[in-house]
């Protein structure tokens, strides 16, 4: 990793296939260059440190900005879309915080289609609309190994501690913190997604309708899973899934 260009040095070309994450500034430069059409479907990102990005978010809180600004902008435009694969290396991103009520698609990953793994988001403060998560708003890829700590609130639909919507696959991951949602799909770790696997959360989780301690409305599979955390809801609630379409199995 160290011999890598960074994503900042790379001067808006992004034209070899792998990159470091070496500093705040190579986040911020990323979610800059994603969130200006550029494209990073194929190239691999490599988180080579530990990061703290509180000071920035605050500092784009007290202007007005709402704090971190995600890495797949997909509320402001639909194209602003993460494509790669972002790898955490056993580091992680300190102090994310973002406030936008009425914005979608809020987390360190706005709307990602790629793979995001071996990460963890430590201390986060996220406040969105629909598909919010510590972690990703929006997701259709494969989260792995990877974990929030904090409180994710929504205004509205799919907020998960770690993933709002999960198209994919969740596995060997974890949330720890409370989860707030006003609407439905709303879960410890997931609100709303495809097949959970060795996965816990033991937040609190309040919401409205398909709430649930680890997923609120799982599409796929739960498995070797489990939730501790007390759940609060008006419809369709579990201490588990709220609702799920396919099989539970070893867990509880």
């Amino acid at each position: 990793v160290d011999a890598l260009t960074s994503v900042k040095a790379a001067n808006g070309t992004l034209s070899a296939s792998e990159y470091k994450v070496a500093s705040e500034e190579d986040l911020i430069e990323l979610a800059r260059l994603v969130n200006s059409g550029v494209s990073t479907e194929g190239k691999t990102f490599y988180l080579a440190k530990d990061l703290d990005i509180g000071a920035y978010c605050d500092k784009e809180l007290a202007e007005n900005r709402g704090g971190w600004t995600p890495i797949g902008d997909y509320s402001t435009n639909s194209s602003y879309i993460f494509k790669g694969t972002f790898d955490g290396n056993g580091h992680v991103i300190k102090n994310l915080k973002i406030d936008r009520d009425t914005a979608n698609c809020q987390g360190l990953f706005g709307y990602a289609e790629g793979e995001i793994k071996n990460i963890g988001v430590v201390g986060a403060s996220v406040k969105g609309k629909s598909y919010v998560g510590g972690l990703v708003g929006q997701g259709h890829g494969a989260v792995s190994n990877s974990y929030a700590t904090g409180e994710v609130t929504g205004q509205a639909d799919y907020v998960g501690g770690l993933v709002g919507q999960a198209g994919d696959t969740v596995t060997n991951s974890y949330a720890t913190g409370a989860v707030t949602g006003q609407g439905s799909r709303v879960g410890g770790l997931v609100g709303g997604g495809g097949s959970v696997t060795n996965c816990y959360a033991t937040g609190a989780v309040t919401g409205q309708n398909t709430v649930g301690g680890l997923v609120g409305y799982a599409y796929g599979t739960v498995s070797n899973s489990y939730a501790t955390g007390a759940v609060t809801g008006q419809n369709a609630v579990g201490g588990l899934v709220g609702q799920v379409q396919g099989a539970v199995s070893n867990s509880y």
